[in-house]
């Protein structure tokens, strides 16, 4: 996905100077805590010019992928028979 919003967003995303994080696959923008690194704070605008991001596909995914059987338990996939 392209990060159209403005150059300033793109530029921080890609140069990793900041703690910014784009998610591809669930399309999410956030902002990552300096904790251990796993946890994110999700942002809905850009800081820089206030326009609004694309919403998450996160939701959509797991909906798509129970929809097809699959079952997840504890990090483990199960495939419904």
């Amino acid at each position: 996905m392209r990060i159209d919003c403005c150059t300033e967003l793109k530029n921080h995303i890609e140069g990793g100077d900041l703690h910014l994080h784009f998610d591809p696959k669930f399309r999410e923008f956030g902002i990552r805590y300096a904790d251990d690194g796993t946890s994110l704070q999700l942002i809905n605008y850009c800081p820089w010019c206030g326009s609004a991001l694309p919403s998450s596909l996160r939701n959509a995914w797991f909906d798509e992928l129970d929809s097809l059987g699959v079952e997840f338990r504890r990090n483990l996939i199960h495939l419904s028979q």
